[in-house]
């Protein structure tokens, strides 16, 4: 069974930041390219029970989620830049039975 996909509001772009694999050029390390690309979604604050599910355990005390449905621009490894924060990924789980998913980032600039 297929469900239409259905808009949601107050969508707008933020920008996902993606280091490449670093490697070795003559013995030394050579850092990785950092690839830029944007994601559209709905950016919203997210809740604290949101972030405390970290599987790390790393505290987190704030953070946003995105609900979108281009799941192919994220990654649990990428920074997401909104505005002067930045945001690092720690989940892209499906959201609903519309073709959305929910990316939950916490502020790694404090």
């Amino acid at each position: 069974m297929t469900f239409p996909v259905i808009p949601l509001a107050f969508q707008r772009t933020v920008k996902i930041q993606r280091r490449q694999a670093g490697n070795y050029v003559n013995g030394r390390f050579v850092e990785p390219a950092l690839i830029e690309s944007s994601l559209i979604g709905s950016v919203q604050p997210a809740t604290p029970k949101e972030l405390r599910s970290k599987p790390e355990g790393e505290e987190i005390n704030e953070g946003i989620k995105i609900y979108t449905n281009d799941i192919a621009g994220v990654r649990t490894t990428d920074i997401i830049v909104d505005g002067a924060n930045s945001y690092r990924v720690f989940s892209v789980t499906p959201w609903n039975h519309h073709g959305y998913y929910k990316v939950l980032a916490g502020r790694i600039n404090a």
